[in-house]
């Protein structure tokens, strides 16, 4: 929805394909300088709650806007009277003259909703973080992992961010259910019975002989 044909447009598409790319937290963002950000390394090494340490990665698209942006920052700066160097803090403010050139979060919260508002959506900073969370849960990473990614102390927290409102139930069971039709680990050394209350021959799993019989 930006419209990056200005400065400002470039500075909002930057950021909201940053958050959506690494689950940052909207104090981390903000939080960005010019030399922690490299559109070749595709990483960013991140100090959050509670000065801990943690690596986020972004793809092609979020490096794209992020060199479209490092390039027009200065211009950005220059708008508003200000030397490029005035500030340390990668993402700036389209403020008037003389007020502090740095993005606050009001401002980018602001952002996130008129834009999304026109894409007929309702979200905030952290709502992307929560997609970036849900979606790749949907594309099957491990939980441990992006558990890592957003930089949560205990697993349960990132559960929470997790949305199962697209989540296919059917799928899930066949594939994960000892029953379902896609449950691979019963596919190695299955053995096949005569089910007599259905008359189909049902796969169940080869037990070792006194595995789980006591005395």
């Amino acid at each position: 929805m930006p419209d990056t044909a200005t400065p400002i447009g470039i500075r909002d598409r930057c950021a909201l394909e940053l958050l959506y790319a690494t689950g940052l937290r909207a104090c981390e963002l903000l939080g960005l300088e010019p030399h922690q950000v490299s559109p070749g390394s595709r990483c960013i090494r991140i100090w959050g709650k509670g000065d801990k340490e943690r690596m986020v990665i972004y793809g092609d698209e979020a490096a794209n806007w992020l060199q479209r942006y490092l390039a027009a920052r200065s211009e950005l700066l220059r708008q508003r009277g200000y030397k490029p160097w005035v500030t340390r803090q990668l993402f700036v403010s389209n403020c008037k003259p003389g007020q502090a050139p740095e993005m606050r979060y009001w401002q980018l919260r602001r952002m996130v909703r008129q834009h999304a508002k026109a894409a007929g959506l309702d979200a905030t900073p952290h709502t992307l973080r929560h997609s970036f969370a849900t979606h790749l849960y949907m594309g099957q990473a491990d939980l441990r992992s992006i558990q890592l990614l957003l930089g949560h102390e205990w697993l349960a927290t990132t559960a929470l961010y997790l949305s199962c409102r697209f989540v296919d139930a059917k799928r899930l069971l066949d594939e994960h259910h000892p029953r379902g039709e896609c449950y691979e680990h019963f596919r190695r050394g299955e053995r096949f019975v005569e089910s007599s209350s259905k008359g189909r021959a049902a796969a169940l799993p080869s037990i070792r002989p006194g595995y789980g019989q006591r005395g």
